[in-house]
């Protein structure tokens, strides 16, 4: 492999990138800057967009880029997972958790449960040569806010009550069959 570079204009998303490529000891050389509109039906589509993007930009480089949202089946209509980040608007993050306890307030405590989605797509030179969509474990949600919340604002109102792996953890592994076949 040549160079991998990470697309997306997202520190956060693009630290926990490095670190699916750092578990098999490749290092990231670059990380790319893309602006792309994130419209796509699936969060697939919208992870293909970005490597694309970001490929074109980055000659023979492997690309990855991802796109991931929370699933909340219980909100149906009132919740889109593809704008998971854009709901509020540019609000901070405890801004949005904030509003999204709010939003699932209404919902009796067994149907607050929420899982995770990511799509990871890696491209090289203007083609996509692999992409997967990996979910978390459904989680109870947070009757409330903490007073402070991370760049990766869900995961403070997601409960941990096990061991199952996270879509971080699964997507590394998919990647590390890639790179190993």
């Amino acid at each position: 492999m040549s160079e991998l570079a990470i697309a997306g204009a997202n520190p956060a998303k693009a630290a926990a990138l490095k670190r699916v490529a750092a578990a098999l000891r490749i290092r990231c050389a670059r990380r790319i800057r893309v602006d792309v509109d994130e419209d796509g039906p699936t969060f697939a589509d919208n992870a293909r967009d970005k490597a694309l993007a970001a490929s074109a930009l980055a000659p023979g480089a492997l690309v990855m880029a991802s796109d991931g949202g929370l699933e909340i089946p219980a909100l149906r209509d009132r919740w889109d997972p593809l704008r998971t980040s854009r709901f509020a608007g540019e609000a901070p993050p405890l801004t949005k958790a904030r509003r999204l306890i709010e939003l699932a307030g209404e919902l009796p405590v067994e149907a607050r449960v929420a899982r995770w989605t990511e799509a990871l797509a890696l491209a090289v030179d203007g083609r996509v040569i692999a992409c997967w969509t990996q979910s978390g474990p459904q989680r109870r949600m947070a009757a409330s806010v903490p007073e402070t919340v991370g760049a990766f604002w869900v995961d403070a109102l997601l409960e941990q009550t096990d061991r199952a792996p996270g879509h971080w953890e699964l997507l590394r592994r998919r990647f590390a069959e890639f790179c190993a076949a």
